[in-house]
This record gives C-alpha cells, sequence and structure tokens, in this order.
C-alpha cells in the first residue's frame, strides 16, 4: 500500500473455520478499497490459517498476525497496535458485512468528525439463511451528530455492545487509552470497550441501515461453555476501574452503569442453557446486592419490569429463578411440542449449591 489506510479492519480468528471464508470475503469487496485486513490467528488449530493465507496471497491488503492462543482480548489489543488506518472496524470471524459498510460509515466519520460512527446490524441465522434487523437505534436517534449530554439523557451505557458495527477512530481510541481487557480464555471482552467508547466519546454519529451480519446459531457460543458464564463479571470490575481513573465522569455515569450491569446479567442468564443458569444468577444477586447499597440506583432510568426484576433478584434469586424457569417452560412448550424432552436433556442431573460460585 502507497498511502495510510483509512479504515483498518480487525478480524480476530480462532478456528472459525466453518464461516471464515464468507467473512474475509465479504470485506475483500468493499467498495471502500483503502482499508488494510488485519486478520489475528489467535493459535488456530483447524484449518483457518489455511484460509488466512490463501486470502493473504492474493490481496495486498491483508496483513497476517500469528500468535499463540492467549484469547480475544489480547488480539484485539495486538490488532489496535498494528493498525496504520485512521479508523478502526472489526468484523467477527463468523459474521459477514455489506459491501458498502465502510464506505457508508467513514464517509459520516469523515463528514462529522466523530470519535466513533455507529449502525444497526442484522441477526443472521445461518440454519435458513435469514437476517432480521435488529434496531440499535430507533430512526429519530440517527441522522445527527450526538455529544455526551444526549447520552447522559438516555440509555446509551446501557446498551448491547455489538462494538463491530461501527468504525472508532484510532487518535480518540489511543489517546484515551481504549483498549480491550486481556484475559485469557474470557468472553464478552466487547462490554468494557463498548463502555469505555460511550464514556469517553466527544461527537459521535448514528445510521439507521444496518451492514452487519450478527451470526446467531455458532455452536462454539459461550452459552454452552462452564468456564465463560462468569467473564462478564470480570468485565464490569474493568469497568469500575476505569471509572476509578476517571472521577470527574463517575458521578454522573454510575447510574448509568448500574442499569447495563442489570442487563448484561439478564441477558446473559436468559441466554445461558439451562443447568448453568442459577450458578450464574447467584453472582448477580452479589452484584445487585452491592449496588442497591451504595445509594447510585435510580429507578427511572430502569422500565417497570426490570425495576421489579432487579428487586426480586437483589432479595430471592431462588423465587426469582423458579417463576422464571416456569414462565420460559410454559411459553417455550406452548410454541415447541417437543421442548419438554429437549429441556429435560439440557437438564440432567442439576444440584443446586448456592454458597459456592458456579456450582449448579
Amino acid at each position: 500500500m502507497n498511502k495510510a489506510p483509512l479504515v483498518s479492519v480487525l478480524i480476530p480468528i480462532y478456528n472459525t473455520e466453518q464461516y471464515l471464508e464468507k467473512c474475509i470475503r465479504s470485506v475483500c469487496v468493499q467498495t471502500l478499497k483503502n482499508i488494510e485486513i488485519i486478520c489475528i490467528n489467535d493459535g488456530s488449530t483447524d484449518k483457518s490459517p489455511d484460509i488466512i493465507e490463501h486470502f493473504e496471497l492474493r490481496d495486498n491488503r491483508v496483513v497476517v498476525i500469528n500468535k499463540a492462543n492467549t484469547g480475544y482480548g489480547d488480539s484485539m489489543n495486538r490488532g489496535l497496535r498494528a493498525a496504520k488506518g485512521k479508523y478502526i472496524g472489526i468484523v467477527e470471524a463468523d459474521d459477514f458485512i455489506e459491501p458498502d459498510m465502510f464506505e457508508k460509515l467513514s464517509e459520516a466519520a469523515e463528514k462529522h468528525s466523530a470519535d466513533f460512527v455507529k449502525s444497526n446490524f442484522y441477526n443472521y441465522y445461518g440454519s435458513d439463511g435469514k437476517s432480521e434487523l435488529f434496531e440499535f437505534f430507533t430512526a429519530d436517534e440517527c441522522g445527527r451528530v450526538m455529544y455526551p449530554d444526549d447520552f447522559a439523557a438516555g440509555s446509551m451505557y446501557a446498551r448491547q455492545p455489538s462494538i463491530w458495527s461501527a468504525i472508532y477512530n484510532a487518535k480518540f481510541l489511543r489517546n484515551n487509552n481504549i483498549n480491550f481487557l486481556p484475559t485469557p480464555g474470557a468472553s464478552y471482552q466487547d462490554t468494557s470497550f463498548a463502555f469505555k467508547v460511550f464514556v469517553k466519546a466527544r461527537i459521535a454519529y448514528f445510521i439507521y441501515g444496518a451492514y452487519l451480519h450478527y451470526r446467531k446459531d455458532n455452536e462454539q457460543s459461550s452459552v454452552n461453555n462452564s468456564g465463560k458464564i462468569f467473564c462478564i463479571c470480570d468485565e464490569f470490575r474493568e469497568i469500575d476501574r476505569f471509572l476509578d481513573e476517571n472521577p470527574e465522569l463517575k458521578r454522573v455515569i454510575e447510574p448509568h452503569k448500574a442499569v447495563a450491569i442489570y442487563r448484561s446479567f439478564m441477558w446473559n442468564y436468559e441466554r445461558l442453557i439451562l443447568k448453568y443458569r442459577y450458578g450464574f444468577l447467584i453472582e448477580a444477586y452479589k452484584r445487585f446486592q452491592e449496588i442497591s447499597e451504595t445509594g447510585v440506583l435510580n429507578e427511572n432510568l430502569f422500565s417497570s419490569g426490570e425495576w421489579a426484576a432487579f428487586r426480586e433478584i437483589a432479595t430471592n434469586p431462588m423465587k426469582y429463578h423458579l417463576w422464571r424457569t416456569i414462565e420460559r417452560y410454559e411459553q417455550q412448550l406452548s410454541e415447541n411440542p417437543d421442548y419438554e424432552e429437549s429441556i429435560a436433556l439440557q437438564h440432567g442431573s442439576i444440584e443446586i449449591n448456592i454458597g459456592k460460585k458456579g456450582s449448579l
């Protein structure tokens, strides 16, 4: 490349041979040609390295970083350090993007001098090839410059991170020391990254259109991995540390962080398979109790249903869990007559031990 790329696209890769070619190809065919494509191979043991090499030999914009398996966070930090572009984009190895994604996002970033530009995205189901719009932003939130006061007045901090439906000004990230928590073997490491971006951004711009297809049916998902179900807790400890280092922001942000913790913990609880769900709820119970004692809670930032659930879990997690399990069971059974058999296979022989973290 003769000139610095406008966008550096980071693709963290670990044993994703099933999806990887579609992912990288969708980046290579971008209408914005002035990009670099940084493939960070995190010690893959399948055919992923061969697929990466195939693209590296055919497209001189592809840059490969091979390293030992040290986890997603370290992979992303390696990519951030290597990136030469004015903006940073992220595409997960099991997702794919529309051809004009980085053209549209970078045009908006350049026009508005934005610290980051973010769009809606699609939930993609590979079993039937169906993509459904996920409305991260409503139409009235888009098409205008957003400032910090706009964030504080809304619920931006508590929304799903979805860091890959955006681009970030690289100088903004570096100046604010925004990177990833390099926890080996962890998950959800986009949580603290996104929170830091939202807290530190001075100018943001949102686009209603959707360009990234987020795969929802990857069997390697952390919902099935008992070693990763508590990783979200590490992310919020990192957010605690970050706010402690930024006391001028902490007072304003703490009530919103409480909502973010509730929504992230409940999102994780709802997506886990049955045998892991209660053990994680006990962690939520402990954190919700801690938050309740700080005096930062603002009931008005929660919906009425969220507030009721928060209070119930903070006082009687077993009661909430039994109610929610029965409700889910009845709902699923009404939609799928075979659900009873599948739930029995998930359940197996579960032992509940409230006193020990992760004992199920």
